[in-house]
Parts: C-alpha cells; sequence; structure tokens
C-alpha cells in the first residue's frame, strides 16, 4: 500500500466533513486534473446527458471533463443558483469558454450526492453539440462506462 504524497495527505485532513457548493467554484474558476484532489469518492458515479450507464470511478467520471478542457482550454463555469437538501447539492450553472472560435456559452445543472466530504454522485443536465460531441469522443477512445472504480 502506498503512502498518499503530503499534499494530498494535508488536503485530507483539510477536508470539509461535507463537500459543497464552494469546492465546485473553486475548481471551476480555473479547472486542473493536474493536482491531487481526494474530493470524489473512489466509486463516484456519473451520469451524463444521453447515456444509459454512469460513468463509475473516478478515472471514467473525469474523461469526459479532460476531453472537455482539451477542446476548450478556457472553459469555466459560473454558478448561477444553488440549493441543498441533505446530502445532495443542485447547482445551477453557466458555461463560458471559446469553441470552434466563438464565444461558448450554455447552462446545466448538477445533481451532486456527497457523502464524508465527497461526492460519490453526479448528475449532469444539459443539452449542448460540444457535450454531444465530447461524449461521442471519449466513448470512441474506450474510456470506461459501467465500468471498475479507478
Amino acid at each position: 500500500m502506498s503512502t498518499p504524497s503530503p499534499a494530498v495527505q494535508a488536503r485530507s485532513q483539510a477536508r470539509p466533513l461535507r463537500w459543497h457548493v464552494g469546492l465546485f467554484e473553486q475548481f471551476w474558476s480555473a479547472p486542473r486534473f493536474d493536482l491531487p484532489s481526494d474530493e470524489l469518492a473512489p466509486d463516484v458515479r456519473g451520469y451524463w446527458p444521453g447515456q444509459r450507464e454512469p460513468r463509475v470511478g473516478i478515472t471514467a467520471y473525469v474523461a469526459p471533463l479532460k476531453r472537455l478542457l482539451q477542446r476548450v482550454p478556457d472553459f469555466r463555469l459560473e454558478v448561477a443558483d444553488h440549493a441543498s437538501d441533505g446530502d445532495v447539492i443542485f447547482i445551477h450553472w453557466v458555461a463560458h469558454g471559446t469553441w470552434q472560435g466563438r464565444p461558448l456559452k450554455f447552462d446545466g445543472v448538477d445533481c451532486i450526492r456527497q457523502r464524508d466530504g465527497r461526492v460519490v454522485e453526479n448528475r449532469i443536465f444539459c443539452k449542448h453539440p460540444l457535450i454531444d460531441l465530447i461524449l461521442e469522443e471519449v466513448d470512441a477512445a474506450g474510456d470506461q462506462v459501467g465500468g471498475a472504480a479507478g
């Protein structure tokens, strides 16, 4: 069993008891997947628009997000509104960026279920050709859908 890096250990010790919208805002103001994070449960389930099966596990969950940032490096989400009920947080967001040389703007809602300070499920509700495209690309690349955690 490997020992987590000092950065991951520090974040683990500082992890809030509940995941909250402030963490969403912080990440999406300057998204980066190269930084250590323990905000996602190892068996996180991501439900994307138009997909029958969830993306299970961290690797499968973040694959569309990484592809999105490859296509739109300046992609950002702004929180327009949010509400919570127990362990469930609803976030209405507005996406911004540049796609195909033109300004990009569309909105959606994430329904996030958290447990012990980690995201365990996210249901993403939005409709935009960019989202359809990245999901097609990820599927064509063979990234996991409904697969093992990882």
